[in-house]
This record gives C-alpha cells, structure tokens and sequence, in this order.
C-alpha cells in the first residue's frame, strides 16, 4: 500500500458567527488525527451567506493561517460547506436501463446523472444527490444493486439545490486565500455534521439532527439507514441574543456576552442553582440601583426564542409524516447545543407532540482523543471503550467541520492520496507566495 503518511486533510467551516479550519492526518478509513485548529470570528457572511468577500477572505485567512501554524506545515486543497435560507431540498425516484444485465458502478452513476440533468432555475444548481434505496426490476428496497442483474434499475434519490451565487461566491472566497476547494464541491452542512456524530443504529431507527448555528438551524432526519429529510430554518442563536438585548436593553455584544455567562434553557428550581447580576443602567433610564437580573429571569427570556426555535423544527418534521419515525429521538449540535438545558426543552417540545410518547435527546459531540488527537468514529461509540479524556474540540459547534473531515476521509482512502494536500513545512517563501496568490 502506498504511503499516505505525508497527506493531509483539511475542513474549513465558514459560519456566520465563526470560520474554523481543522487541519488532519489520515490513520486508517475510518479515523484520523488532527494536527492542526485555526478560528477567527466571522465577518463579511451572514445566514451562511457571503456578504461582504473581502471580509471574509480575512477571516478564512487567519483561521487558515492559525491551523498551519499549529500544525506546523502549509496546505492548498481543502473540504468545506455550506447552509443558507437558499437551499431546497426534495425527494424524487429516478431510473435507467441497465445496459449489460449485470448492474456495474457506471449503471449507478447513470441513475444519478440522469436525476441531476432535470433542468434548475438559472439561479439554482445541484449540491448533492444521494440515495436512498434502489430498485432492480421488481425487487424493491435494495441497498447495493452492484452485481445484481435487472433490466432496469431504479432509485429513491434525496437531491439537494443551492444558490448558483453563494457557491460562486464561497468558492471564490476560498480561491482567494490561496485554496482549491476539492471537486469544486460544497458539502450541505448538517449531512456532513451526521457524519461526525450520528451512530448507524440511530440512522437505521430514526433520528433528527439538529444542528443551532448562529443565524441558521439545519436540520436533517434519517430512517432505515437513509437521509429522509433535510433542511435550514432560518433561525439560531442570534434571535435568541435579539431577545436578550431588547427585553433587558443591553446592547448586542452585551447580550452575547450575558447569554454565554449565565444562559440557560427550562430552568428548574428542584435542580438548577440560581445566582443574579446587576445590569449596567441603560440610556435614558434613572440609575436607581434596580436593574438586577436572575439566572432564573434571564432563562424565561432565553425559553421563548428555543422553543419557538424547536417548535418550528418539529412542525416542519411532522408536515413530512416523518414524526413518527424518530425512534431513536434526536441529536442536538451546534453552538447553540452548548446552552445549558436545551436538552431538557428538546425533550418536552418533541414529547409533548408525541401522544405521551418520550423523546431521547442527546448532545452530538464529535469524539477526539484528548491523549493522542485521533478521531473516534461514531460506529464505535458502542463497541470501544472511551478515553478518559477528550480533545478540547469535542464539542457540538465543531460537528460539521469535524463532518467535512470524516467524508474527505472515506473519500481520500477510496480514491487515493490525489484529493489530499501533501505535507509541506512552512518556509518564508512559501508564505509570501500563498499572499500573492490571495491577493492578486
């Protein structure tokens, strides 16, 4: 086998609250170790979308410069996603004819092409196409045709549309910090997050992936081992700091700022120890000394915003019939997974619509070990035991660059070290050749 040891994979999560790129080394097909973490504080995207290039540009910039320098090397290829209010997503069933009797890899590959030459609006193009079961003849809900023989091949295809001009624009983005994006391919952000932290028994019984960025929540049901359902939900935890600021009058980076201090979602009085803060007096109002706020007070605050947020979710998910399918309940990432409770209000909210029926909710949080920086599969959740510790990004906010990481992966070993970057050490050279790139 060839040495694969000098390529590197690379994850660039552009985000509207933050961009992160996470730079790794491939180990075996199912796991590999991170070497490398750069983040920077958005600017220039907003609801997933670019808004302003060149602020963008400096801020993949840094997160790209500040994983090489952690990882101690440079890169050019990288893997990365995208979310918007843009994205449509449908399911259809396509089929072709089998041309040789014995259905091949290009017989395949026939049945997706063909699913993608339905003509989009201008404006539109294909993201993803990916399937769901096939069909040979008349025998039905085959997962891998391959080998099988048939006349006609059918398949159940999810398809998934974005923007012809936000991917111009995060491609171009990326192309101006001196990156390839491998395949000229985005990837939909809450596919690649179920990547990193979805198990295949809850795929196989059913599972909602919610994914609570800062402008937007992504949201992707799979049953019987297959995506049923995706979409964005143009909501986060933005709206949640909006009614922070305006029922206690703070400005917006106080509010953050507050919500991230004491934040909480469903408090309870039996569990949850309260404590209080005295707020700065707003303009126009006597300073009397009464502008005191509880932890208690500031999560009904904060309960309105997610359970609307989930509401929603849930509603789009039953208008699907796909409610009744969630047997192993739901899957809580994003930044917005990490306020305290929200598990709690996930539960009530996804129950209370179940006839009595009890939701199991959990924190997806990608597994890395903390002792030697390898990346625990979500297969093996079960079946190894845990380290004692785990790597600072464990977290739900790092699911879906830590995603892009697991299929570049799987992808790298099926096809070869050619959609890698090769390692390289940095040089002074090497750097001043990457800013003229970006920069002209």
């Amino acid at each position: 086998m060839a040495d694969k040891s000098n390529d590197l994979l690379v994850g660039l999560d552009i985000g509207s609250s933050k961009v992160v790129c996470m730079i790794a080394s491939p180990v075996s097909s199912s796991t590999f170790k991170i070497e490398g973490l750069g983040e920077c504080k958005s600017e220039g995207i907003e609801q997933g979308g670019v808004v302003d290039i060149n602020q963008a540009v400096d801020c993949v910039r840094t997160a790209v410069e500040e994983a090489e320098k952690t990882a101690n090397t440079t890169v050019k290829t990288v893997a990365a996603g995208i979310s918007g209010p843009h994205i449509r997503t449908d399911n259809c069933i396509q089929q072709t004819i089998v041309g040789s009797g014995e259905i091949e890899q290009k017989d395949i590959d026939d049945l997706l092409n063909t699913a993608m030459s339905v003509t989009l609006p201008p404006s539109m193009r294909y993201l993803d196409v990916i399937p769901q079961e096939y069909s040979v003849d008349y025998a039905r809900r085959i997962r891998t045709p391959i080998g099988m023989e048939g006349k006609k091949l059918e398949g159940s295809l999810h398809v998934v549309t974005a923007q012809s001009a936000q991917c111009l624009f995060l491609n171009k983005v990326i192309r101006r910090t001196g990156l390839e994006l491998i395949d000229s391919q985005l990837i939909f952000n809450p596919l690649a997050a179920a990547s990193a932290v979805l198990r295949p028994e809850e795929i196989d019984l059913g599972v909602a992936l919610i994914d609570i960025g800062s402008d937007l929540s992504d949201v992707a049901v799979f049953f019987d081992k297959a995506v049923q359902y995706s979409a964005v939900h143009p909501m986060g935890g933005q709206q949640i700091t909006d009614e922070i600021s305006i029922k206690t009058h703070l400005s917006q980076d106080a509010a953050e700022k507050l919500k991230l201090q004491m934040g909480q979602v469903r408090y309870d009085a039996r569990k949850d120890k309260d404590s209080f803060i005295r707020l700065p007096t707003a303009p126009g109002y006597s300073d009397d000394g009464g502008r005191i706020l509880s932890k208690q007070a500031l999560s009904a605050i904060i309960d309105v915003k997610v359970q609307d947020i989930l509401e929603k979710i849930y509603y789009r998910i039953r208008d699907k019939s796909l409610h009744t399918q969630l047997g192993y309940g739901v899957v809580l990432t994003g930044g917005g997974a990490t306020l305290p409770g929200i598990q709690r209000m996930a539960k009530e909210v996804f129950s209370s619509h179940m006839a009595g029926r009890e939701i199991n909710v959990r924190l997806g949080r990608p597994l890395v070990n903390y002792e030697t920086s390898e990346f625990v599969p979500p297969e093996l959740y079960n079946t190894e035991s845990f380290p004692k510790q785990f790597a600072g990004y464990s977290t739900p906010q790092h699911a879906a660059v830590l995603g892009y990481l697991c299929q570049l992966n799987q992808k790298f070993w099926a096809q070869g070290s050619n959609i890698g970057s090769k390692r390289k050490l940095k040089s002074i050279g090497g750097v001043i050749k990457q800013w003229i790139f970006g920069n002209f």
